[in-house]
């Protein structure tokens, strides 16, 4: 079997989902990528639509609509850039999680492209390249909904936290079907603690 290629990970999520409609009698309905979403896209203001409207499920387009970023990673980011930076360069970089407005937002990127600092200009440089960094750690610039985005957790740490106990059960370095089997038995022993005889027999 292939490991991390498109056609895998596509089987694999499809699967995923293909149970879940198997077992609920219904598809599976995430919100974020719910049948509201190209029509809230559409629905923004001109100036806020993608150039090519038929280019807007491609990748630099989409996060801002479904993403957030992790807020501990961020941090770690820029304590990565604090000791080659001043108290108040510190403090005008961080500040661009709360920027309100497309022209703060210019403003800073602008001072940070003309700063005689070369760590500054380099993290500038790297940001403008990623058009939906902004929209990612900023409420004020996200195309999530308002109650949605205060609702959804600013970090990972919930899911991170559960790696050591899932890499003690499992192990690590599991080839892509034996990490699936693996979790399947692990998953059904929580399920069905008693045991089951007929449980492993795949078809």
């Amino acid at each position: 079997m292939t490991r991390e290629t498109r056609e895998a990970f596509h089987m694999v999520w499809k699967s995923l989902w293909d149970e879940a409609e198997r077992v609920t009698g219904r598809p599976p309905q995430i919100n974020a990528c719910g049948d509201d979403l190209l029509q809230r896209i559409r629905s923004l203001p001109l100036d806020k639509l993608p150039a090519d409207l038929s280019q807007v499920n491609s990748a630099k387009d989409i996060p801002p609509f479904i993403m957030r970023l992790c807020l501990v990673h961020l941090d770690r980011d820029f304590d990565k850039l604090t000791p080659h930076l001043t108290k108040e360069e510190n403090q005008k970089i961080r500040s661009i999680r709360y920027l309100k407005t497309e022209d703060e937002i210019s403003e800073l990127l602008d001072w940070c492209e003309s700063s005689p600092n070369k760590h500054i200009r380099d993290w500038a440089m790297d940001k403008k390249q990623a058009p939906w960094f902004v929209p990612l750690i900023n409420e004020h610039h996200t195309q999530i909904p308002r109650e949605d985005w205060f609702l959804s957790p600013s970090d990972t740490n919930l899911n991170e936290g559960a790696h050591p106990f899932t890499n003690f059960r499992s192990g690590t370095g599991l080839a892509l079907l034996e990490a699936i089997d693996m979790r399947f038995k692990i998953d059904s022993e929580v399920l069905h603690p008693s045991g089951c005889p007929n449980l492993y027999l795949l078809s």
